[in-house]
């Protein structure tokens, strides 16, 4: 596998890039939140937001199962020793 598809499939990378999309999403909808919500006007950077609230729950469950792994594989290697 590339060094590439390495970077674009590891899971810092979809927390940092949902982390943005949230951000920003949150920064241009701030403004017209009031407005949204009492005409229920659904816009763009609601859907952004959404999807990057998703990609960031996804990504944080992926790097704590990875680390509860290690930390398993650690406890392991500690009682066999």
């Amino acid at each position: 596998m590339s060094t590439i598809q390495v970077l674009l499939n590891h899971p810092v990378t979809h927390l940092l890039v949902g982390g943005i999309l949230l951000v920003t999403c949150a920064i241009e909808g701030w403004d017209t939140l009031r407005e949204d919500l009492s005409s229920a006007n659904i816009r763009l950077h609601h859907g952004i937001f959404a999807y990057a609230l998703v990609n960031c729950l996804r990504a944080a469950t992926e790097l704590y199962e990875g680390v509860e792994h290690l930390a398993k594989a650690r406890r392991e290697r500690i009682i066999e020793a």
